[in-house]
């Protein structure tokens, strides 16, 4: 029997009292890793429910309490008493609950990738591994990971709201035989066919064979050029939107942008926005408050605009509602933050012509591991991975896994280049508030040291 998470969303509301708002969300994934010889590790599959409810007392404190296996009357109970005995400890909070709708619709979700099909998914992992074009005795391999995600918020007296969406993601990777990356690619979209596991495979082709391992080449300083294909793009203006974009670090003044509504911060025709119900991302109607998604230009033209907000940074700011961009039920201490950026493409045809005029830089096939130096800073320290060395606008070396470090605003500072097509980068997570989902080009640009 099918659960019925609306439902459970208003039973764990009114359990909650006067003033409560329950947020349940279900997450179910499907995980599949194939060579090209066919080889496939057995599926694996991951369900998790989370049950989130606040509530605020007759003293005015609010308590926010979740599980994840409230279903029974006895268990939403018990939850109640855990979220009014936070409120109890907690002091007086004036902001006013979330106000729960309905958000616009989208075409996120697809029936065949709900369906979580371990068969497609070991053939299209297979298939994209078997593109990889490499020299005999390298290792290729390839990552198929799809989600569905349904989400139901409720307040009690009225108001409630829900909705559901579709993810698939097909990584591929090539490793040398001293176990470096040396070629990377991904393809992410809400629906299984909108990728093409042969074109994947293909771009994981490394960019220079054979590897030349001899020498050291110095370390490049920030002015150096640094070309940052979509995969190693894409986490950093996720940490750029969470540090400098959103109401919360603007409120306490922290973003380098607090004050400068208006002002240029990045070259003419850079365009970044938050847009939920992109055809072309992994949509979103409502958050976790059951609050709207909201579309929001972020830099306009290479001018700031505006920022996001969730329930508690509007109230601090001032604003009469949240852009629909919550992490957490009740808010978090980070606040808000984007999560379905687009950075608009750009007039370079090509990768290629892109690194053209290029006489000594590195390009980076993806970046992991982005760590801000503190909260909310915009310095940042990450693990550039498949890193080349350019010379004369052609990858000549491997570097291999390279350390960054430098400004995440800096680094839209310097765009000098923008390829014209754009590459939708998801990053799944566990919680689907978390998950991000970036459409954005390959970038020229600068600002960050490399160190090999």
């Amino acid at each position: 029997m099918a659960l019925d998470l609306a439902d459970l969303a208003r039973r764990a509301a009114e359990a909650g009292g006067e003033e409560a708002v329950a947020s349940v969300s279900l997450r179910r994934e499907l995980t599949v890793r194939a060579t090209p010889d066919g080889a496939c590790a057995p599926p694996r599959r991951t369900f998790d429910l989370l049950v989130r409810l606040m509530v605020r007392d007759g003293a005015g404190r609010i308590g926010v309490a979740r599980c994840s296996t409230s279903s029974s009357g006895a268990q939403l109970q018990a939850l109640a008493e855990q979220a009014h005995a936070q409120a109890a400890a907690a002091r007086t909070d004036l902001r006013p609950l979330p106000d729960v709708g309905h958000g616009a619709g989208h075409e996120g979700f697809d029936l065949p990738t709900a369906a979580l099909d371990p068969i497609h998914a070991a053939g299209a992992a297979r298939q994209a591994a078997a593109a990889i074009g490499m020299a005999v005795g390298r290792d290729r391999s390839a990552v198929w990971r799809s989600e569905t995600i349904e989400l139901a918020v409720a307040r009690s007296g009225g108001g409630d709201a829900t909705d559901r969406r579709t993810g698939v993601q097909l990584v591929a990777e090539a490793v040398d035989g001293d176990g470096r990356l040396v070629g990377y690619a991904q393809g992410s979209a809400p629906s299984i066919t909108d990728l093409a596991a042969d074109d994947i495979g293909r771009r994981a082709t490394p960019l220079a064979l054979p590897f030349d391992r001899s020498g050291r080449p110095q370390l490049l300083g920030a002015h150096e050029p640094l070309i940052l294909l979509a995969p190693a793009f894409a986490p950093l203006l996720v940490a750029f939107g969470r540090a400098a974009l959103t109401g919360h670090s603007h409120a306490v003044g922290m973003s380098p942008y607090t004050g400068r509504a208006g002002l240029p911060v990045a070259p003419e025709g850079v365009t970044l926005t938050d847009a939920p119900r992109y055809l072309h991302t992994l949509a979103r109607a409502i958050d976790v408050e059951g609050a709207a998604a909201c579309p929001v230009t972020l830099i306009d033209d290479g001018h700031f605009a505006e920022t996001v907000h969730d329930t508690c940074s509007a109230a601090e700011a001032g604003l009469p509602a949240s852009t629909g961009h919550a992490g957490e039920l009740g808010g978090t201490p980070s606040g808000a933050a984007p999560r379905n950026l687009l950075l608009a493409g750009g007039d370079v045809a090509s990768v290629e012509s892109l690194l053209m005029p290029v006489d000594h830089g590195v390009v980076i096939g993806a970046v992991d591991q982005v760590a801000p130096e503190g909260p909310g800073s915009t310095r940042f320290t990450a693990i550039g991975r498949a890193a080349y060395l350019v010379d004369r606008g052609t990858p000549v070396r491997l570097l291999g896994d390279v350390f960054l470090s430098g400004d995440v605003a800096d680094v839209v500072a310097s765009i000098d280049g923008l390829t014209t097509a754009s590459e939708l980068v998801a990053r799944l997570d566990r919680l689907p508030e978390r998950t991000t989902a970036t459409s954005c080009p390959t970038a020229l640009t600068a600002g960050v040291r490399v160190l090999v």
